[in-house]
């Protein structure tokens, strides 16, 4: 049996535990719901400041440089959340897919009465959104 070096056993055991990730849980449809009431939407703005005051983390300058002049790489960052959330915001599609067994309920009026029927869907339903 031939022996992998050490780098190579290390980049498999790391390539079998990032292919197993466990996805994210299911949020509850009524806190989807009562979640995008509260939701400030996106912000440029607040993108690029948190960034550039995060470059601090790997050691990149923030502020005037030394000499005074304007931080390119700051304004850079702007204009680049800038160009992504208006890309997001007007051409973002999202497709969505209700499964089937989704409760219904329908109310009408009949010679004899008020009628009620209770069920479920039967098939997919789709829909889309956007970002906002």
């Amino acid at each position: 049996m031939e022996e992998l070096p050490i780098d190579e056993l290390i980049d498999f055991i790391l390539s079998v535990i990032n292919s197993t990730k466990t996805p994210a849980l299911p949020i509850p449809a009524a806190l989807v719901l009562k979640g995008g009431f509260i939701r400030s939407g996106l912000s440029a703005r607040d993108m690029a400041k948190e960034i550039v005051f995060r470059q601090q983390e790997a050691g990149a300058p923030i502020g005037n440089l030394p000499s005074g002049a304007e931080n390119i790489s700051e304004k850079m960052e702007r204009i680049r959340m800038e160009v992504i959330t208006q890309h997001l915001l007007e051409n973002a599609k999202f497709t969505v897919v209700l499964p089937a067994g989704v409760p219904i309920t329908a109310t009408g009026a009949s010679p004899t009465g008020p009628v009620v029927v209770q069920g479920v869907t039967v098939g997919l339903g789709l829909g889309t959104a956007v970002i906002s």
